[in-house]
């Protein structure tokens, strides 16, 4: 998943409701730092929330390792625009500030295979 928006809008925010939703990890820290932090996630897998902010090369990029062993990750990444061309079809949320400090704007692109399940839900029909 690629998020993008302004600094402060609530990237890291919501990766980390994502990541408490779906792991028994309660405590999710800002990759700010790190880059990159990891969460066990089922039998074998991970998922890895990257913040790509201060990441200027794919030099950098093959460095983290976040393209290794690929599909056994779930990827949350902020600021991705190194990995556009690496990646192919990410689920693409852009997060706005709204009219107010408390309001956000969310534009959520998925790709076709997943648009499709959706059309074909019963709630759809």
């Amino acid at each position: 998943m690629f998020l993008y928006g302004d600094l402060g809008v609530g990237k890291t925010f919501f990766c980390q409701q994502i990541i408490k939703s779906i792991t028994d990890v309660n405590i999710v820290s800002s990759p700010t730092y790190n880059i990159v932090n990891t969460y066990p996630y089922k039998k074998n897998a991970e998922i890895w929330h990257c913040d790509l902010y201060r990441i200027n090369s794919n030099d950098e990029i093959l460095e983290l390792g976040i393209l290794d062993n690929f599909n056994k990750k779930i990827l949350l990444i902020e600021w991705p625009s190194l990995l556009e061309s690496q990646i192919d079809n990410p689920i693409i949320f852009k997060i706005d500030f709204g009219k107010t400090k408390y309001e956000r704007n969310v534009t959520i692109n998925l790709p076709a295979y997943i648009k499709r399940r959706f059309i074909n839900l019963d709630i759809f029909k």
